[in-house]
């Protein structure tokens, strides 16, 4: 709990709670008021809403090395998502198109043309 100007700012707080804040007395108010009793206040945080966030930078990844991608995620317990592995003929159009780091669209992610020799999941190419 930190006081910045006349502002009282608590961090650090769980969300999806009821926490119970107390403040004692001859707490300084405003107007050169004082805080007379202890009095305790719930404070609730809500949810955050769920969420996944992967690491644009990096989704063309380099042939003949581990498969791994980095994400952050709020309030999951686990997340399921296929890897797929584009010809480079497919890489070529999608460079022409958008900007390496660039989020990809919704509907892009959708509707990417796969080639029939795509490979999903690990594993060596044929």
């Amino acid at each position: 709990m930190t006081r910045e100007g006349d502002l009282i700012c608590v961090s650090g707080l769980p969300p999806g709670m009821t926490t119970k804040l107390t403040f004692r007395a001859g707490m300084p108010g405003e107007g050169g008021l004082t805080l007379v009793k202890e009095t305790t206040l719930p404070v609730a945080v809500p949810n955050l809403p769920r969420r996944i966030v992967f690491d644009t930078r990096v989704f063309v990844l380099p042939r003949g090395q581990t498969p791994s991608v980095t994400m952050t995620t709020v309030n999951l317990s686990a997340v399921s998502f296929r890897l797929i592995r584009l010809t480079e003929r497919n890489v070529v159009q999608y460079l022409r198109e958008t900007k390496l780091g660039e989020p990809i669209d919704v509907w892009r992610a959708i509707t990417w043309p796969i080639s029939p020799d795509a490979r999903f999941g690990p594993g060596p190419r044929r």
